[in-house]
C-alpha cells in the first residue's frame, strides 16, 4: 500500500512504475490497477510534482508507461463486463494517461496522436459520453479527457454540443417570448434585397 504523507513519499510511485510486474497490461493486473487508482487520487500538489518528474523521464521509459496504460485500457475494453464509464481500471488508467499527457506537453517526448486509443474510439458512444459530461463533474466522461479521443470522435462531440446549445437557446427564446408577450421568432431572419445577392 502506498501512503503519501509528504512530497518525498511520491518516490514510491517511481519505483513501482519501474517494477517488471507493473508492465503487465492484462485486464486483471492488480498492481497496475491499484497504482493507477492511487496516482489518480493524489491531491493536486502531489499530482503536479509527479507530473514534473514524469516529464523528466527519458523517452523510452516514458513511451513504455504510455503504452502500458493504453494497453490496460484496451485490454479491459475487450474483456470488461461492465460499462466503460464505470470500469475502475479504464477510469483510473485514463486519468493516469491524462497525467502522462500533461507531462508530455512539457517534455514533448511523443506525438499527441500516441495518446489516442483506437479501441476506445471505436467502442465509445459519443452521445452517451456527452450526456455524462453535461451532468457534471461527478460522472466520469471521456469528454473530460480529450487527449484520448481521435478527431472523428471529437468532431461528433462538438456536433452534439452545438446541437445542445442551439436547443437551449431556442428554449430560452421561446420562454422569453411567452413571458414578455412579444410575437417574435426565435430564429435569425435575414432580409436581403434581390439586387444585393451575389
Amino acid at each position: 500500500s502506498v501512503v503519501v504523507m509528504e512530497l518525498s513519499d511520491l518516490r514510491q510511485f517511481l519505483i513501482i512504475l519501474e517494477h517488471p510486474t507493473f508492465t503487465d497490461a492484462s485486464a486483471e493486473n492488480p498492481i497496475l490497477t491499484r497504482t493507477a487508482a492511487l496516482m489518480s487520487s493524489l491531491a493536486s500538489e502531489y499530482k503536479n510534482t509527479l507530473i514534473s518528474w514524469l516529464a523528466a523521464y527519458p523517452l523510452e521509459p516514458f513511451r513504455r508507461l504510455v503504452t502500458v496504460m493504453q494497453l490496460a485500457v484496451t485490454c479491459r475494453l475487450y474483456t470488461g463486463r461492465t460499462d466503460m464509464h464505470a470500469d475502475y481500471q479504464i477510469v483510473t488508467c485514463t486519468q493516469v494517461l491524462g497525467m502522462l499527457s500533461i507531462a508530455n506537453q512539457n517534455a514533448r517526448h511523443l506525438p499527441f496522436t500516441d495518446f489516442y486509443n483506437t479501441a476506445l474510439n471505436d467502442m465509445l458512444r459519443p452521445e452517451k459520453d456527452f450526456e455524462l459530461w453535461r451532468r457534471g463533474a461527478r460522472a466520469f466522461s471521456f469528454c473530460h479527457h480529450p487527449f484520448i479521443l481521435n478527431p472523428a470522435t471529437k468532431s461528433r462531440v462538438m456536433q452534439l454540443d452545438a446541437a445542445a446549445q442551439m436547443e437551449s437557446e431556442l428554449q430560452a427564446a421561446v420562454v422569453s417570448m411567452l413571458y414578455s408577450g412579444q410575437q417574435s421568432t426565435p430564429f435569425l431572419v435575414l432580409v436581403v434585397r434581390r439586387d444585393h445577392i451575389v
